[in-house]
């Protein structure tokens, strides 16, 4: 049951019955991870490496690997390369059906950090908490709505502006 305002609404639970192509499986993370899905635009920017740098710290400290997503591969891959080079630890997940990625997430991730709105619709699907960026377009506008649907107690998305800094 995932919670919609004072409505329950029932959603598949993809993890019980998608499982990705064989060929996939080896390079999916089978241990909890921290998922990082940032636009392109400004791959190796000062932003974005603070933003990677406090979620390697933070992954290390809670023992989860950190998987970066392209979900648009021609634009994110120079993001997803930057991060790989400032993170040793990390690793980068092949493009994956949404069913799967939502059913990975519902799995094993912990926490997505995403400046793309369909990673915080993923992240919503699976029930997963999320963090994101303010944008003053449609990612905050996604982040408004979810407010309005979340617990108080028990937030599924938080949206910081720049200012609030990491």
């Amino acid at each position: 049951f995932n919670r919609l305002g004072s409505k329950a609404v029932l959603l598949p639970d993809y993890a019980l019955w998608t499982k990705p192509a064989k060929h996939l499986a080896s390079s999916l993370p089978n241990e909890p991870f921290m998922l990082l899905a940032l636009r392109g635009e400004r791959a190796g920017s000062q932003g974005q490496a603070a933003i990677i740098d406090a979620c390697t710290t933070v992954a290390q400290k809670e023992g989860l690997h950190l998987v970066f997503a392209c979900l648009h591969p021609s634009q994110d891959i120079q993001t997803a390369r930057f991060g790989l080079s400032r993170s040793p630890y990390a690793r980068m997940l092949p493009t994956l059906e949404a069913e799967v990625l939502v059913a990975l997430l519902q799995r094993h991730a912990r926490l997505v950090i995403a400046t793309r709105l369909h990673a915080l619709l993923f992240a919503a699907a699976a029930g997963t908490p999320a963090i994101t960026f303010a944008d003053g377009g449609k990612i905050s506008d996604f982040a408004a709505f979810a407010a309005m649907c979340d617990r108080q107690d028990a937030p599924l998305l938080s949206c910081l502006s720049e200012t609030d800094g990491l």
